[in-house]
């Protein structure tokens, strides 16, 4: 592939996360302008984007020790993409999570209703912070829930969700067997 080619898609993608950017602050203002008594939390969302960036840095060094041991000319754009797509994804990865007065929540723009929240989960984080799981109860057009994961570094979320202490991953990850277990009957017999 092109060089520039490799660049321009980047500059796509700046473009795209600045865009979404934008359209998450407005969503953010227009919640504390139309709640007094809210709860903002800072939260982080592992995506796709930040999956693969931080795929290619361990990629990049790979590549880069084996050129450095074969002796070929080395292309210092390898490094320069790399760089530029992991501030791509740390900036795209922040987010906002607002506790409303009615203990509706707002994630991601999108503001859920207590009565539609099916479960909602938190566990602890080998390096700091809590992840956190919530599924929504499926629109009447829908059929499966639908399920958000962010990960936050404050504990005053999880005391404003008015969840337990934080399981170990052991205990989660039977629990996510259990409930995968669950849905699959649920759709088998429907």
């Amino acid at each position: 592939m092109d060089i520039n080619l490799s660049y321009n898609l980047l500059a796509i993608l700046y473009i795209l996360m600045v865009v979404q950017k934008l359209i998450d602050f407005k969503l953010e203002s227009n919640v504390r302008k139309k709640h007094d008594n809210y709860k903002e939390f800072h939260i982080y969302k592992k995506d796709f984007l930040y999956m693969i960036a931080t795929t290619t840095i361990f990629v990049i060094i790979a590549i880069s020790l084996l050129v450095f041991i074969g002796g070929t000319p080395y292309n210092i754009n390898g490094p320069i993409l790399v760089v530029l797509l992991n501030i791509l994804a740390i900036v795209s990865i922040h987010s906002k999570f607002f506790v409303l007065p009615s203990e509706n929540v707002v994630i991601f723009g999108e503001e859920i209703k207590k009565e539609n929240i099916e479960i909602m989960k938190t566990f602890k984080r080998s390096i700091g912070g809590n992840k956190y799981i919530i599924y929504v109860k499926p629109k009447p057009d829908k059929e499966h829930f639908q399920c958000y994961e962010f990960y936050s570094t404050s504990d005053k979320l999880r005391e404003a969700l008015d969840l337990p202490e934080p399981k170990d991953k052991k205990t989660a990850k039977e629990e996510a067997k259990e409930l995968a277990k669950k849905e699959a009957h649920e759709l088998n017999n429907n």
